[in-house]
């Protein structure tokens, strides 16, 4: 009889074991929620990543990047101001002043020829061609650089002188200080007529009209006193207008 109860209660022990063993099984099958809860957990950190974290390290980059320009900025004009109290206010007026009575903002024909042909004159030239007429000018750096040209405004017009050699020698030598403005020549030549000799050339002189100017102060910046030899011939042209 023992024996009989030992063995129902094996078979017992074992069919729990059986279903326990079952029941596990069934637990550690792979289930729908057990796949949408991971997706849906991985789309959220992917969503987090897109529209949080990357725009935050975008703004970051950025900031640096700013806070970089404003401190080379800032360290830019802190040297402009230390350069500019270096000039001396009093001398800084006066060679304004020269440059602009040099440099004019208008400039008639007849002024401008006035001193040419007096100087022609007291060289005992005689004049042959007398005319000039108001032009732009386009000046470049280098042939390839469009971006860097600058027009300038003049009065120009062709020449003809006839004398002797050394006197007309003598009137082109004295040309660019007989006048008080900034003047240029070109196509200059010389040719024998007889006895005499002539000269054929073109003069420029120039000016600057007034106008509104945008300063960049951020630019590179130079002194003007680093062209002091310029700055000294406008003092000396601008003592013959005075």
């Amino acid at each position: 009889m023992a024996d009989i109860i030992d063995k129902n209660s094996g078979q017992t022990r074992t069919k729990k074991e059986i279903e326990a063993i079952s029941e596990k099984i069934k637990a550690s099958r792979l289930g729908i929620n057990d796949i949408i809860i991971p997706l849906a957990s991985g789309i959220i950190l992917i969503m987090l990543a897109l529209f949080v974290f990357v725009p935050m390290v975008k703004s970051a980059i950025n900031f640096r990047g700013e806070y970089r320009e404003i401190k080379e900025k800032e360290e830019a004009l802190t040297n402009l101001e230390a350069q500019l109290k270096s000039i001396d206010e009093g001398t800084f007026q006066i060679d304004l002043l020269n440059a602009k009575e040099v440099i004019p903002k208008t400039l008639r024909v007849s002024s401008f020829m006035y001193y040419i042909d007096t100087l022609a004159n007291e060289k005992r030239l005689t004049s042959r061609s007398l005319s000039a007429g108001d032009i732009q000018v386009t000046v470049s750096k280098t042939v390839e650089d469009e971006k860097e040209k600058k027009s300038y405004l003049g009065v120009s017009g062709p020449l003809a002188y006839n004398g002797t050699l050394e006197n007309i020698l003598d009137f082109l030598d004295s040309l660019y200080s007989a006048s008080p403005y900034i003047i240029s020549s070109e196509n200059v030549s010389l040719r024998q007529s007889g006895e005499e000799w002539r000269v054929t050339l073109n003069v420029t002189g120039y000016y600057v009209p007034e106008g509104t100017i945008t300063a960049d102060l951020y630019a590179p910046f130079t002194n003007y006193t680093r062209y002091q030899d310029i700055v000294d011939i406008f003092g000396q042209k601008a003592e013959k207008l005075r």
